[in-house]
């Protein structure tokens, strides 16, 4: 593993993260919908988990990861 793909990796564990606790924060405050919350806890690191797969074929593709 590089640096490069060290970095990103790194980058995306703290944006899944933080990004689903803050999601489940608003979720939690703004809808008052259980759904929402389990969304906001499975659903939504699954779908940053994706959006990461994604991005790293395509850099891969472009070469800026190997």
């Amino acid at each position: 593993m590089t640096l490069t793909e060290l970095a990103f990796v790194m980058f995306w564990l703290v944006v899944i993260v933080f990004g689903s606790v803050f999601f489940a924060e608003w979720a939690e405050k703004h809808t008052q919908s259980y759904a929402m919350e389990l969304f906001a806890h499975f659903g939504m690191p699954a779908l940053l988990w994706c959006g990461m797969l994604i991005l790293y074929a395509a850099f891969q593709q472009k070469g800026l990861l190997r």
